[in-house]
This record gives C-alpha cells, structure tokens and sequence, in this order.
C-alpha cells in the first residue's frame, strides 16, 4: 500500500473519529444541563451510524480478493489505534477537568461521572470493528458461493 493511500485513510478514520467524539459531547453536554437520557442511545447509535456509512461507501468495492482483505486489516487496525488513543485523550482531559463538558466532581453521587466516556470509546471501537467483520465475511461468503455455484 502506498503511503499516501495509507495517509488518506488516516486522515479519513481521524476525522471520523473527531465527529463521532464531537457528536458524543453533544449529547453529553444536552444530557448534564437537561437531563434527558440520550447518552445510551447515543452510545450503541453513533457506532452503528459509522457502520452503515462505511457500508454504503465499501459497497462498491466488494471482492473476495485478498488485496482486500488486508485493506480491511488495516483500516480496522487503524480504527482501534485511533479510538484508544482519543479515548485515553479524552479521559486525561476529564480527569484534570479540562474538558469541554465540566464533569460534575466530589461527593459518592458523582464518583463515577464521566465514566461514559470510556464507555464511549469501548463501544466506538467494539461494535464497528464486530459489525464491519461480520458484513465483510458475510459478503465475502456469498459472493465465493455464488462464483462456484453452476449455472443453470
């Protein structure tokens, strides 16, 4: 792979990364001032949002070819390289309480706040490398079956 392809797809997980973190807050920020309860949908939706639209993009270039397969590798490496990096960020900033939500601090009722965050960054990372591998090997299987199925 060259390296400008592997520097564009980079690029394109850091920025989805920083939506996905951005659109998190959001919901946070609405969540701690409001006090309605979207963090959970929140937390399996944006996951699922940033699967169907690497679907809709990867559906032109499915093949069961092993060029891309080890793109896919790649691209899920990178994935969970970058969440575990935003997501310790992330942690470090709301632990010296320099994060753009302030996390409420001190007291039983709030040792544990800002603890989403992590699980924000678990479910970022589990859910679309768990859904993109299965959706890819489903495709993959389909495809090979149809290849040496005879025809009629």
């Amino acid at each position: 792979m060259k390296n400008e392809e592997i520097r564009k797809n980079a690029i394109t997980i850091l920025l989805v990364q920083l939506i996905a973190w951005a659109g998190f807050t959001m919901v946070d920020f609405i969540e701690e001032t409001t006090s309605n309860n979207f963090e959970d949908i929140a937390v399996f939706g944006i996951p699922i949002v940033i699967v169907a639209v690497y679907a809709f993009v990867r559906k032109q270039k499915w093949q069961p070819d092993l060029k891309y397969g080890k793109w896919v590798a790649q691209i899920l490496l990178y994935w969970l390289g970058m969440t575990a990096g935003v997501t310790a960020v992330v942690m470090k900033l709301i632990n010296q309480d320099k994060w753009i939500v302030h996390q409420a601090a001190g007291g039983w009722e709030h040792f544990l706040n800002g603890l989403e965050y992590a699980g924000f960054g678990i479910m970022l990372a589990v859910i679309p490398i768990v859904l993109i591998l299965v959706g890819e090997l489903l495709v993959w299987c389909i495809i090979k079956c149809k290849r040496k199925s005879p025809r009629p």
